[in-house]
């Protein structure tokens, strides 16, 4: 009886990850917005598992580059030596909880094991990487952001 109500909630699930993953893209279309490939590729996609991790690897690993150089271009505007140790500091924190946060999420979505879970932690790490390079960029001109570390 279980697998009867799962295996229609896992269709609603993953047709609608398909469709909001199209649908999210932002209106100030940043670089940190949701690329044009990476929403043709969800839509191409047609729901099929494989296909949409393989474009939200494609997009994290897209993003993961733009972290990189924000990061590094961040570090270069910060001119104390503190403020630049706490970035690092705030950067390291904020892998660990990222990580943590999104494995629990895809845990406790009632897909445990499944490959929905999958998509879902997949989903969590594009969606925090994203939001993650928008705060960086807010860092030199707000060096306050780093008080609290």
């Amino acid at each position: 009886m279980k697998h009867r109500i799962l295996l229609p909630s896992l269709a609603i699930l993953l047709s609608n990850l398909a469709s909001a993953s199209v649908s999210i893209a932002r209106a100030d279309n940043g670089p940190t917005a949701e690329s044009s490939v990476f929403s043709q590729c969800m839509k191409a996609s047609d729901g099929i598992t494989s296909e949409m991790r393989a474009c939200l690897h494609a997009e994290y690993n897209r993003l993961d580059r733009e972290l990189n150089a924000t990061y590094r271009s961040v570090m270069k505007q910060l001119r104390s030596k503190e403020l630049r140790s706490r970035l690092v500091n705030s950067q390291r924190a904020w892998i660990w909880r990222r990580d943590y946060d999104c494995q629990l999420k895809a845990e406790n979505s009632g897909f445990r094991g499944g490959t929905a879970a999958d998509i879902i932690q997949d989903d969590c790490l594009v969606t925090s990487v994203r939001k993650r390079i928008e705060w960086l960029r807010k860092v030199p001109a707000n060096p306050g952001y780093l008080t609290k570390v």
